[in-house]
């Protein structure tokens, strides 16, 4: 029997009310939601809660690419050859429109740039989470995104993971997660 394996990444981008900070109960449900400890249907009543009261404004979903650099990071890991050892840490957004290739190494347009709130995994899947603070950014629509490992604070730093075209809507404070499935 031959093996393949693949990383599937899932984007979903929570546009929330403005008041909504980054230990708000809401945060911790959404967080629950998207790593499924909550079964579906509650899952489900949950976030049309969450939107029936304004404190989810918007979601939206899109699986990603994992270009050739994320890919090599990752099997340089496996093989014992990278240094310092590889995590992403850092979520960035953009403005630019054009769809990502293997060869991609950036984002298109890089507007802005945060470190991860929380980083977990559970069994073959790695749960990546960025909250964006109301006032971090200003309001505006975003059209890429891209999860970097070992970035830094700078535009364009560290290796693309996952990048991502999606038209997503930041007006107010924004949750971003990403899951990476390994199969």
């Amino acid at each position: 029997m031959k093996e393949i394996i693949k990383a599937k990444g899932e984007w979903s981008f929570y546009s929330l009310a403005p008041e909504i900070k980054e230990n708000d109960f809401a945060i911790a449900q959404i967080r629950n939601i998207e790593r499924e400890i909550v079964p579906k249907d509650g899952a489900k009543e949950i976030l049309n809660h969450l939107i029936k009261t304004g404190i989810v404004l918007r979601v939206s979903h899109q699986e990603n690419l994992v270009p050739t650099c994320g890919r090599t990071i990752l099997a340089r890991n496996l093989a014992g050859t990278v240094s310092p050892t590889p995590a992403i840490n850092y979520i960035a957004l953009g403005t630019g429109t054009l769809a990502f290739t293997n060869a991609s190494v950036q984002l298109n347009t890089e507007a802005y740039r945060k470190i991860l709130s929380d980083a977990s995994y559970d069994s073959n899947i790695a749960y990546i989470d960025c909250f964006i603070a109301s006032g971090d950014v200003a309001n505006q629509t975003f059209k890429e995104a891209g999860a970097f490992i070992n970035g830094a604070a700078g535009a364009n730093t560290g290796t693309a993971f996952s990048l991502v075209v999606q038209d997503f809507i930041k007006s107010g404070s924004m949750y971003i997660s990403l899951k990476i499935t390994l199969t």
